[in-house]
C-alpha cells in the first residue's frame, strides 16, 4: 500500500491508499475547507493468524488547528477514521518538514513521537489498532531537536 494526501482548493485534503500500480483503492473523507490539511504520521499493522496482517494509517487532522490523531482503516473503497487522541501535531507552522514519526526499537511496536498542539512538549504515543486506542507513554520538556532525539531514542 502506498499512502498519500490528496489536496483540493475547494475541499481541503484527504488520505488516499494506492495499490502498487498506482490505482487508488481507498479514500478518506475530505477535511473541511480550502487550506486545511492532514499530516501523515505512519502506518501500523496487526498480525493475524491464518490471515494477512491488517494495515492502518495514522495521520494528524489539521496539525496547526485541530491536532486529532486519527487511525484510518480500510473498509471497501473507504478509509474510516477513529480519533485516538487530541491536541497533537507533527508540523510547526511555516516549517519545511514534519517532526517525530515512528520509533524503530527492538521489542517496541506501534510507538510514535509527536509534539503537543501548543508545541510545549514532545510525547511518545503507543497505538493499539486492535482496540482503537492510544496512550501517552512518555513526555519530554521542550520541542527542540534534543527533545525529539530523546523521545525517539531506544531506552
Amino acid at each position: 500500500v502506498v499512502v498519500a494526501v490528496e489536496s483540493s482548493l475547494e475541499k481541503g485534503s484527504r488520505v488516499v491508499w494506492f495499490d502498487p500500480a498506482g490505482t487508488p483503492v481507498a479514500r478518506g473523507d475530505w477535511v473541511g475547507t480550502p487550506h486545511r490539511w492532514i499530516s501523515l504520521v505512519g502506518t501500523v499493522t496487526t498480525p493475524r493468524r491464518e490471515q494477512p496482517a491488517e494495515v492502518f494509517t495514522l495521520s494528524i487532522d489539521r496539525p496547526h488547528l485541530r491536532g486529532d490523531l486519527l487511525l484510518l482503516e480500510r473498509r471497501g473503497a473507504r478509509l474510516r477514521s477513529t480519533v485516538l487522541a487530541r491536541g497533537l501535531s507533527n508540523h510547526r507552522l511555516g516549517a519545511a518538514d514534519t517532526l517525530g514519526g515512528a520509533r524503530s526499537c527492538p521489542g517496541v511496536k506501534n510507538s510514535f513521537v509527536l509534539a503537543t498542539l501548543d508545541w510545549s512538549a514532545v510525547v511518545r504515543i503507543e497505538v493499539d489498532p486492535v482496540n482503537r486506542s492510544a496512550r501517552e507513554t512518555a513526555r519530554f520538556a521542550g520541542t527542540g531537536p534534543e527533545s525529539f532525539a530523546a523521545a525517539m531514542a531506544c531506552d
